[in-house]
């Protein structure tokens, strides 16, 4: 269930951590090794299921190469309906 007000921070860090390991092609076990944490314990983050510390915000922020303050920004990915892309149609 998405977050309101301030902790929807915890929306955008489980939206950015996704987007970001999936652009570097990494699955969740690939990069939960790199974090040296559980795999489902990173499905919670990506899920907006857990508040991280700052301490696992900068790892996370290492392993994916950005800087920290990158995976707090609300992006325009945020706001795309659920579901799948629309095809074109078949007409």
């Amino acid at each position: 269930m998405p977050h309101t007000g301030d902790e929807r921070i915890i929306d955008y860090v489980g939206a950015n951590v996704l987007r970001l390991r999936k652009r570097l092609g990494l699955t969740q076990e690939q990069m939960a090794e790199r974090l040296g944490m559980n795999a489902r314990y990173l499905r919670r983050i990506e899920a907006a299921d857990v508040n991280v510390s700052v301490v696992q915000l900068a790892r996370i922020a290492r392993v994916l190469d950005v800087p920290p303050g990158l995976l707090i920004r609300k992006t325009k990915s945020f706001d795309r309906a659920p579901g799948r892309p629309r095809g074109k149609s078949r007409e």
